[in-house]
């Protein structure tokens, strides 16, 4: 009992070699390489092993990490690997027994299974090759990250257009350099909807890399016309793919549409700064006064840089009393010397007619008074009757311009307010 161990247990190494050698009974073997405390015994037993199971039951129990990985090496059953995968504690050893697996099948498995590590599932994807496999995880697949790298994968167009919806900004981009096909561009554009990727917190990078890559990918598309940038920017779900197709379209009888149907203020001023016939612009001031349309048109035009004369033609916007907040509106955005260089006479009867209930229509008026010389005679007649409820703010503003005037500038009439 313990007198006499088994000569592959001697502490001479050639002693244990030639026992050895001379088993070949291979669970007497497998025992040798579990139990054995010499390395060396250990591999010289693995050699005569050529049981698969046998080998497999080594990897999961031999705590020598040589012997594991000799016998992993020899093992090409692939249940037997998958078992391997499932049950080693150790992700290393897992890991090395899946990437010898080739079996479509086995590896779907893998990564449909619970109990596995989420790793393994991830690079098992990069194991398979059979389209129809993924499209069978894409289907089955729970988690969020396996669905996205199998769509990936897949490479089809249609499916990766899908990656657009609700996705994270870092899964979007790599769907974006796959995509080739103008339907599936289109796609993608359409449904996208920016998401901070994993472990951003600011907005910079979204405003950045984001706008960034939508411009190159619309760019991808072949043979796309106005239309269909058009379509993107009156449907499109992401600010941001409306922005850089409405900066494509060169068609301006589209862009008015864009500018006189949108609700959306930041689109109507992109669309309004891309027009540059002038006419078109004066229709817009005319036909939509009040409306974030007008403005922006007006803005465009100030930053024509246009002649007086062709200014002039603007003039009848603030002439009617039902544009006195398009003044007022006007006045916030826009160079007070520019607006009351647009205003005429119709323009001071209608802010005073409404001066007396409307106290900006009072400070626009003295706005008017500094800036445009020219319509300070049809002011003055004014003081006393409408603005002696305001007289002090009045007095104060503009009291030193009197000087200014000719004296018989108080003896002009009235100028009428048309209806």
């Amino acid at each position: 009992m313990g007198l006499f161990k088994p000569a592959w247990q001697s502490k001479k190494p050639e002693k244990r070699m030639a026992a050895v050698e001379k088993i070949d009974d291979q669970q007497k073997l497998e025992t040798i390489v579990l139990q054995s405390v010499f390395p060396d015994t250990c591999l010289a037993a693995l050699k005569k092993i050529t049981g698969q199971e046998v080998l497999g039951n080594i990897v999961l129990l031999s705590t020598l990490p040589e012997v594991r990985s000799a016998a992993l090496e020899r093992i090409t059953d692939q249940e037997i690997l998958f078992k391997v995968v499932k049950e080693h504690r150790s992700p290393g050893v897992a890991r090395m027994a899946l990437v010898q697996i080739t079996d479509q099948e086995i590896l779907k498995t893998i990564i449909l299974s619970a109990g596995i590590l989420h790793p393994l599932k991830i690079e098992s994807l990069g194991l398979i090759t059979d389209k129809q496999i993924l499209r069978e995880i894409i289907r089955q697949a729970t988690h969020y990250d396996l669905t996205v790298k199998a769509l990936l994968a897949l490479g089809d167009q249609l499916l990766l257009a899908e990656i657009g919806r609700n996705w994270y900004a870092n899964d979007q981009y790599k769907a974006m350099k796959k995509l080739r096909e103008n339907d599936a561009i289109l796609h993608f554009l359409m449904n996208t909807e920016y998401r901070l990727p994993h472990g951003t917190r600011s907005d910079f990078f979204k405003h950045n890399e984001w706008d960034r890559k939508i411009g190159g990918l619309i760019d991808k598309m072949k043979g796309v016309d106005n239309k269909q940038f058009y379509t993107l920017a009156e449907k499109a779900k992401d600010p941001t793919v409306q922005k850089n197709a409405i900066q494509r379209i060169d068609d301006e009888q589209l862009l008015i549409q864009i500018a006189l149907e949108s609700a959306e203020e930041w689109i109507i001023r992109l669309a309004t700064e891309r027009i540059t016939d002038l006419e078109v612009l004066i229709g817009i001031a005319l036909e939509y006064p009040g409306r974030p349309q007008a403005i922006d048109a007006l803005r465009k035009i100030e930053q024509m840089r246009l002649g007086k004369t062709k200014m002039e033609r603007l003039i009848p916007l603030t002439a009617v009393r039902r544009y006195v907040c398009d003044i007022l509106s006007l006045m916030e955005r826009y160079s007070k010397e520019w607006v009351a260089s647009l205003c005429t006479p119709q323009t001071v009867a209608a802010l005073i007619e409404a001066a007396s209930e409307n106290e900006s229509a009072v400070i626009w008026l003295i706005e008017i008074y500094k800036h445009n010389k020219t319509l300070r005679p049809y002011i003055i007649p004014y003081d006393k009757k409408v603005f002696r409820i305001h007289s002090d703010y009045w007095k104060e503003q503009c009291g030193g311009y009197h000087e200014d005037i000719p004296e018989n500038a108080l003896s002009l009439p009235p100028y009428p307010l048309n209806d």
